[in-house]
């Protein structure tokens, strides 16, 4: 082989090597024109979608395996997907949405979820019962229920 070669095949590979350590893991979309039209980048470990009027979650989102912190705020969810429940999240942030609205929180059902999951702010959603399945969040440090309206918590769940 000759000296240039050499040097190229060792350029593409640095090359190749900086490309893949500038993997895009935070992402924040605060206009409804940013959100991506096909798909997340793949790396995420943080996705925030803040103020987007977005009223349902994507699959794509929920395909993200590497994504540990979801913030969705202020936007006009209705529906959380069960497909939810299989990310590893420690932190998720649904304040002001329209939660108070839904009667099925299956998604915290998801083993890994419920056994990730540290923080949860259910703030501002009109919640009128703190939903069974977040009792059932034993990894659960920090849970935000500011500004809705509860009436009452259900009783612990015992296994």
């Amino acid at each position: 082989m000759e000296g240039k070669d050499v040097i190229n095949l060792r350029l593409n590979t640095v090359t190749a090597m900086a490309q893949k350590s500038k993997l895009q893991t935070k992402m924040a979309i605060n206009r409804h024109s940013d959100y991506p039209i096909k798909v997340f980048p793949r790396y995420l470990q943080s996705l925030t979608i803040d103020n987007t009027q977005l009223v349902k979650l994507s699959y794509h989102i929920c395909s993200l395996r590497n994504l540990t912190h979801l913030d969705v705020s202020n936007n006009k969810l209705r529906k959380l997907p069960v497909e939810l429940g299989r990310l590893h999240l420690s932190k998720l942030v649904l304040h002001d949405n329209n939660l108070g609205e839904i009667d099925d929180w299956s998604f915290l059902n998801g083993s890994k979820l419920r056994d990730s999951l540290r923080e949860l702010d259910l703030s501002a959603n009109d919640l009128t019962c703190l939903p069974l399945p977040v009792v059932k969040c034993h990894k659960l440090v920090n849970l935000n229920l500011n500004y809705n309206n509860l009436t009452h918590l259900p009783l612990p769940y015992v296994a």
